[in-house]
């Protein structure tokens, strides 16, 4: 659903194994892509160096989870290098994302919600004050998990 403008500002990574259960459908959606969008695969087991590469690289994180009762490495991850998260609004995620201020979040994963969701990303400059999340004690953690249930 991107714009020829759009495809050719965004660029997609997909890293880490795909999962047998949605592995024809995710490859055969990779293949029915149209236009110019740059997407990049890595299908295997990704090693810290190769996660600290992308992170310093990228300008986002996208959780588009439909499980969100349950936190995820990819905060730690977004708050550690300073970027922001694109997750769902609903669930412990949501709160997460919106309590420590670590990103966009939106109500409902579909492609027009995602663009929007990119689009605010890169016109913000978005940046994670990291501060609040990394400094989190695991009493801290323990009682967010309990006022979310």
């Amino acid at each position: 659903n991107l714009s020829l403008d759009e495809q050719q500002k965004y660029a997609f990574v997909f890293a880490g194994r795909v999962s047998a259960d949605i592995r024809n459908v995710f490859y055969k959606t990779i293949d029915n892509l149209e236009g110019n969008v740059t997407v990049v695969i890595k299908d295997e087991f990704c090693t810290y160096d190769f996660i600290d590469a992308l992170c310093r690289a990228a300008t986002a994180i996208l959780m588009p989870y439909y499980v969100t009762d349950r936190s995820s490495g990819r905060l730690g991850y977004a708050s550690y290098y300073g970027i922001p998260v694109i997750a769902p609004s609903d669930g412990l995620i949501g709160t997460l994302v919106n309590t420590y201020k670590l990103g966009v979040t939106i109500k409902d994963i579909t492609s027009d919600n995602i663009r929007n969701a990119c689009e605010i990303v890169c016109k913000m400059h978005f940046k994670v004050d990291n501060r609040y999340y990394l400094d989190n004690s695991l009493e801290a953690f323990q009682t967010q998990i309990q006022d979310s249930l």
